[in-house]
């Protein structure tokens, strides 16, 4: 049963890489001042001739940069996407999307690479460094707990006659542990194969990411993530105190629905908002947050206030306190195309024919024409009940170049009212074989 739960969780992906890094990537509060670069020495008055400047070594940025930016992408996703499917459920991994969005970050020049890392929250952090933390992040998410299945894979499917820069497709292959394959998009098993690889990697539960209709002549490249999740409680819910309870949509309509039972100590906060409660996983390492609207609040108002730095200063609030949690049985599933939703927030460029910038990819010589986003596509699952939970989400970019397209010509008129010639030719040779004039 469905369950009409709004966007009343943070995103599970968000909260597994917050609670999956090890101390030297944990997030921290980016507003907090980088320690000052030493000033350089100043040259001896006696210098007739000012030594050249040295050049103040750049502000080391930790690790934990990279894991605040795709925390901060994670929460101002998650608005934009309630604005655009208002009073309905949303779920998705912003992990999965930023992932992806990244490897194609990779291929980006110039304004578009800016645009996208703005959008992604990574301006000012060297690239470099990007892919270094994102190998690390993710080789610690693959690391298995007992209790607890969570897998990231990533591919990357290349037109077949397209040469892409050796050097694009070798900082994706070591970063992202992406597998390559040389595809021909034209083929109706293309799209069924990428599709495949999805729902292999989420144990079924992603089916036909791309859509019919998702590939076409001019589709260059799909960079593809996959994420997928089972754990069990740290402490199970008593089936025997599952009981049924009307539950309140946004809209004010109510529905009988399955609601589990727990009393216990939890990691938990209240405050003018909301309230806050840590649910552990097994092994404590991974956990499921709950954020629920105080009395006399609503969704869109904790949302408005649920930045990078309130989550973090929530997080760090909460305290172990005696209580009981009551909270929904419920599966949910959500589609959509990102393509909006991402320009709102800023790399509207990177969706542009006539802009986009990606020839870091490819050089235009061998895409045969600029090169674009043509779609972010992205589906998620999540099934919570007495035993744990299980998730998963794909998300997938397909690249497309862009041909410059001749302008059309008005139509003709042509009156054939005077002398004419005329001319019967073998297609196969060329050869003329008659000609003739017709003059009256």
């Amino acid at each position: 049963m469905k369950i009409p739960i709004q966007n009343t969780l943070i995103s599970l992906a968000a909260v597994l890489m917050l609670a999956a890094c090890r101390d030297d990537i944990r997030p921290t509060n980016p507003t907090a001042p980088a320690p000052a670069a030493p000033a350089a020495p100043a040259a001896p008055a006696a210098q007739a001739t000012p030594a050249a400047a040295v050049p103040s070594p750049a502000p080391e940025i930790s690790p934990a940069a990279v894991v605040n930016a795709y925390n901060d992408f994670a929460l101002r996703l998650q608005r934009t996407l309630a604005i655009k499917d208002k009073d309905k459920n949303v779920f998705v991994s912003p992990f999965s999307i930023a992932v992806a969005l990244t490897m194609t970050y990779n291929g980006a020049r110039g304004q578009t690479a800016d645009d996208m890392a703005r959008t992604l929250a990574l301006g000012g952090i060297p690239r470099d460094m990007v892919n270094r933390v994102m190998t690390r992040v993710t080789d610690l998410l693959n690391q298995q707990a007992t209790g607890v299945t969570l897998a990231v894979a990533n591919s990357l499917w290349l037109c077949d006659d397209v040469r892409f820069k050796p050097e694009f497709l070798q900082r994706v292959r070591t970063a992202y542990a992406a597998e390559l394959a040389n595809v021909n998009f034209l083929a109706p098993a293309t799209r069924g194969r990428i599709n495949t690889w999805v729902s292999n990697k989420t144990n079924d539960k992603i089916q036909d990411l791309l859509p019919a209709g998702a590939l076409n002549k001019d589709t260059l490249m799909v960079l593809a993530n996959a994420i997928y999740f089972k754990g069990q409680w740290d402490r199970k819910f008593d089936a025997a105190l599952t009981h049924e309870r009307d539950f309140t949509s946004s809209t004010g309509a109510t529905a009988p629905c399955k609601m589990m039972e727990q009393h216990g100590d939890y990691a938990y906060l209240k405050n003018d908002l909301c309230q806050a409660i840590r649910l552990p996983y097994v092994g404590k390492r991974l956990a499921m947050y709950i954020l629920l609207p105080a009395p006399g609040k609503n969704l869109d108002g904790l949302l408005a206030a649920l930045d990078l730095n309130t989550w973090q200063a929530w997080c760090a609030a909460l305290r172990n306190q005696k209580g009981t949690i009551v909270l929904p049985r419920f599966r949910l599933e959500y589609a959509t195309e990102l393509n909006t939703p991402l320009s709102q927030l800023g790399m509207a460029i990177a969706f542009d024919g006539d802009r986009a910038d990606f020839l870091d990819m490819a050089t235009e010589t061998d895409a045969r024409g600029r090169i674009c986003i043509s779609k972010v596509l992205h589906k998620a699952f999540v099934e919570v009940n007495e035993e744990g939970t299980e998730a998963a989400a794909a998300t997938a970019v397909v690249m497309m170049r862009v041909t410059a397209a001749m302008p059309d010509k008005p139509p003709f008129l042509m009156i054939v009212e005077q002398p004419f010639i005329c001319i019967l030719c073998d297609e196969e040779t060329g050869s003329i074989l008659f000609m003739g004039r017709y003059v009256a």
